[in-house]
């Protein structure tokens, strides 16, 4: 993730003690600060959860055009195979 650091802003976060453990273990497992691994876990947080919703939002269109778009494929179930030689 590209992260301008000119930009940055200090913030303060709580985590329960067994959580922030397992994360400086992590940091110092994939060679980066802990302000890095949170910054990347929040991100892909944050990724997945676009991922998500647009997965949601697509599965919601397609059940509400799903009728029209059986109609249209009883429309030219006829007409399918009229052009194959």
């Amino acid at each position: 993730f590209l992260m301008n650091k000119d930009k940055m802003v200090a913030r303060t976060i709580h985590f329960p003690q067994d959580l922030i453990q397992e994360a400086i273990q992590a940091s110092r497992e994939l060679d980066m600060s802990f302000s890095e691994l949170v910054r990347t876990a929040t991100c892909l947080f944050i990724k997945q959860g676009c991922q998500d919703k647009l997965k949601k939002i697509l599965a919601e269109g397609y059940r509400e055009k799903a009728d029209l778009n059986k109609c249209i494929c009883d429309d030219f179930e006829n007409s399918d195979g009229e052009n194959v030689l």
